[in-house]
């Protein structure tokens, strides 16, 4: 009978122990400099930027021209890499061939070829850099854009 309780004893410690731990780590990765931008560590600019990933300014940045941009690579953390359009000027048609961007809004869901176009009085502004290896592992870099109302 004593073997039998020090047994279950043992088990409920272990139990005790494992969930106290979990507990710690949940609390620390909440307190951890994670953003909403998902699992990816991001950083100011005044921080290194030597790794990878997002680093974001402290107020939104340069707002940009252009109207509409295309998708082509859905992130894990939500955000997607597209294409800016450009307007040709004799046809009138909108290439996407322009600059690369990494769109990002925690609010919006992404697909590969969708078209994000703006309306009304909406415009683009920077609130970070991304930088991320292509697949010949050359480290590009391009502004982060989001969303914002034209003031």
């Amino acid at each position: 009978m004593k073997k039998i309780f020090v047994f279950l004893l043992g088990c409920l410690t272990g139990i005790v122990i494992t969930i106290l731990i979990l507990f710690i780590i949940g609390k620390t990765m909440k307190n951890s400099p994670m953003t909403e931008f998902g699992n990816i560590e991001a950083s100011t600019l005044e921080d290194s930027l030597n790794g990878y990933g997002p680093s974001f300014f402290k107020e939104p940045g340069e707002t940009f021209d252009f109207k509409s941009i295309k998708v082509f690579q859905v992130l894990d953390n939500g955000g997607a890499l597209a294409f800016v359009g450009e307007k040709m000027e004799y046809t009138g048609e909108i290439l996407y061939t322009g600059m690369t961007v990494l769109i990002y809004d925690r609010n919006a869901l992404y697909y590969d070829d969708q078209i994000v176009k703006l309306s009304g009085n909406k415009v683009f502004k920077q609130i970070g850099i991304f930088r991320y290896p292509n697949k010949e592992n050359d480290v590009l870099t391009v502004p982060i854009v989001s969303i914002f109302d034209n003031e």
